[in-house]
């Protein structure tokens, strides 16, 4: 106790959670805070005729709510998409400490090669307010054509072992 000014007494107690995730119970404690599992999406190789879908797991490992404000595909081109969330929920939407949702991502190439993207996820964490899962993928197309003109021949063949 200290007197001050006036004859009034104060007691002044500091706590700080600075870095914690949990205490000795277990629990989360601390800022909110956002994770993936996994860490990001590899389709390998995809023919460009087809579609393939992964699902990544978002969660507050922090002990306050964790407000999703927007979960986008950067850039935007339509490759892969969103295809949806369980438990379904649209941003803007809330985790509590501890929570998941699970988010369907789709990958469906329309021309050969590598195409990386990456999942953002706007949030209120203080550490990370623009959250990444880097996605990949490459497409293919097999192309067995054979063209003449004149006398000289050209033929373009992908072989996937």
């Amino acid at each position: 106790m200290k007197r001050l000014v006036g004859g009034a007494c104060a007691l002044v107690v500091a706590l700080a959670f600075a870095g914690c995730e949990n205490d000795s119970s277990g629990l989360n404690v601390g800022p909110r805070d956002i994770s993936a599992n996994p860490g990001e999406l590899e389709f390998g190789l995809l023919h460009t005729d087809t579609t393939a879908s992964q699902t990544v797991t978002l969660k507050n490992a922090g002990g306050d709510d964790l407000h999703v404000f927007e979960m986008a595909i950067s850039p935007d081109v339509e490759l892969y998409r969103i295809a949806g969330t369980s438990p379904a929920v649209a941003a803007p939407f809330t985790l509590a400490s501890g929570d998941t949702v699970d988010v369907e991502i789709r990958f469906q190439p329309t021309n050969p090669g590598g195409d990386a993207m990456t999942l953002v996820v706007e949030s209120d964490d203080p550490d990370e307010g623009l959250f990444e899962v880097p996605l990949g993928g490459t497409g293919f197309k097999e192309q067995t054509d054979v063209i003449e003109q004149g006398t000289q021949y050209s033929a373009d063949i992908l072989f996937v072992v």
